[in-house]
């Protein structure tokens, strides 16, 4: 059961993602695409990376190998965040972009527990001025659409509220 949730910066997103997650599992995992030197890298609530009931894996580059093990019935996965594995992606290895993006798709169509997947979005702003900035938009809005066909749940999150685009396992 796939929930892709998107938002702006500071929209809300993460802070909703996980606290799904913690309702659902009393250890979640969390899969952070940004790497200890980041600025950005995400933070749990209480300020540390995941916390005591967390588990915590740091997965730049190789997302789809270390979701894989993790595809079981009673498993909930929080992924922070696509985009900027998708940054990452295009920096250091634009040739399999595609590929990658492929096989995240064909993993999650069909995930057995709860997942998460946190994506920032970008074609809502102005427009990127060089052109590594306009395939990130690019290739972020292709991979949101084709996650967003097979998602059960789709949120977007503004101001902190989450707004349902699409929900198929509602009543």
């Amino acid at each position: 059961m796939l929930e892709l949730v998107l938002g702006g910066a500071r929209s809300g997103k993460r802070r909703y993602a996980r606290q799904c997650a913690e309702v659902l599992s009393d250890r979640p995992w969390l899969l952070v695409t940004a790497t200890a030197q980041d600025p950005e890298r995400p933070q749990c609530s209480d300020g540390q990376q995941g916390g005591a009931h967390w588990q915590v894996l740091e997965v730049p580059v190789d997302l789809v190998d270390a979701l894989a093990p993790l595809d079981q019935p009673e498993t909930v996965v929080v992924v922070d965040c696509l985009t900027r594995w998708l940054d990452t992606l295009l920096r250091t290895e634009p040739a399999a972009v595609a590929a990658r993006c492929d096989a995240l798709c064909a993993l999650v169509e069909n995930w057995q527990g709860r997942l998460f997947l946190i994506s920032r979005e970008l074609g809502a702003g102005g427009v990127a001025l060089d052109a590594r900035d306009r395939a990130l938009v690019e290739r972020n809005g292709e991979l949101q659409q084709a996650l967003a066909r097979c998602a059960g749940r789709v949120t977007l999150m503004v101001a902190g509220l989450p707004l349902q685009l699409k929900d198929i396992w509602q009543d």
